[in-house]
């Protein structure tokens, strides 16, 4: 596999399919011998024309392989979805293999420094208290009716 050059990229994408988290274990670099999260999804920009008439007309889609590595990557995993539209910032690359057909083929890669959805600037996580109130679990249970207050007259 042979890497092209390196590009920042920010962008909207639209996630094409389910995502999928594993765990990779580095030989080099600064993560060397840690396990490391990784988040793989593949993702489209939708590309627009507009016509003699004014009205935009789709284009053949720019395709992408979309990583992102370490917690941030499984944070976002827990939430990300088929069809979700995405901001992504990072950098973008071009890879040629060779293919099981034999034939040279062509993906450009996001390493995904960040990724957000329009209209939300955080996300913040908490624990869930395992022990709640006595109290707040008598409050939560569902009231029965009583069978006169269902009867039809």
């Amino acid at each position: 596999m042979t890497n092209g050059n390196y590009e920042q990229i920010a962008t909207k994408i639209v996630v094409f399919a389910e995502p999928s988290l594993s765990q990779i274990t580095p030989t080099s670099g600064p993560n060397a011998g840690n396990e490391t999260s990784v988040l793989n999804f593949k993702a489209f920009h939708p590309n627009y024309t507009r016509n003699d008439k004014g009205e935009f007309e789709q284009q053949d889609s720019d395709w992408f392989t979309v990583k992102m590595y370490g917690k941030k990557a499984e944070n976002v995993a827990r939430h990300l979805k088929e069809g979700m539209v995405l901001e992504v910032r990072g950098s973008v690359t071009d890879k040629t293999f060779t293919g099981r057909d034999g034939q040279e083929h062509s993906v450009k890669e996001i390493n995904a420094l960040s990724l957000e959805q329009n209209g939300i600037k955080s996300l913040q996580f908490e624990r869930e208290n395992k022990q709640k109130d006595k109290s707040e679990q008598k409050s939560e249970q569902p009231r029965r009716k009583s069978r006169a207050s269902t009867a039809v007259r």
